[in-house]
């Protein structure tokens, strides 16, 4: 099932909720930047945001259905869409291309910062985000952060 990842980064704040199309924002996602989701957790997520300069990246939103939802909360923020479905596009589009394989593998491998395995894992990781520089880079951090392995990963 797809996902709507909401990832809002400043300076004084780091905030990642991934979300499943028709859900905004969870309990816990709210409680752990200090905010009660009362009355709802979109106003918990506007409280946390607000005043805050920061990117939001909202990946994968040709399979949300809550994107109006999303970017109703994102206040000031600024906001990057990633979507296969130019309909998501705002009022400026940027295409972008897939990296060709070993140019990405090669990027997955440095981003992760850890040995992560096989050359087929690798490249089946790539194949599994479509070659996507901000997928990779994601898939990367992921890596790299929980120390899961390579191989559990593209299962």
């Amino acid at each position: 099932m797809s996902k709507l990842c909401f990832r809002c980064q400043s300076r004084a704040l780091t905030l990642l909720f991934t979300l499943q199309p028709g859900r905004v924002i969870t309990l816990g996602d709210c409680r752990q930047f200090g905010e009660e989701p009362k009355p709802g957790p979109e106003m918990a997520a506007l409280r946390v945001l607000a005043g805050k300069k920061a990117l939001l990246i909202l990946d994968g939103a040709e399979d949300a259905d809550n994107l109006p939802r999303v970017l109703d909360i994102c206040g000031t923020c600024g906001v990057l869409i990633t979507s296969r479905s130019k309909k998501d596009a705002g009022a400026d589009r940027q295409d972008i291309a897939p990296l060709q394989t070993a140019e990405g593998v090669e990027l997955l491998r440095k981003w992760s910062g850890n040995p992560i395995g096989a050359e087929s894992i690798v490249t089946r990781i790539y194949e599994l985000v479509g070659g996507l520089p901000l997928a990779l880079r994601l898939v990367g951090r992921y890596l790299h952060q929980t120390g899961e392995p390579a191989l559990e990963y593209q299962q």
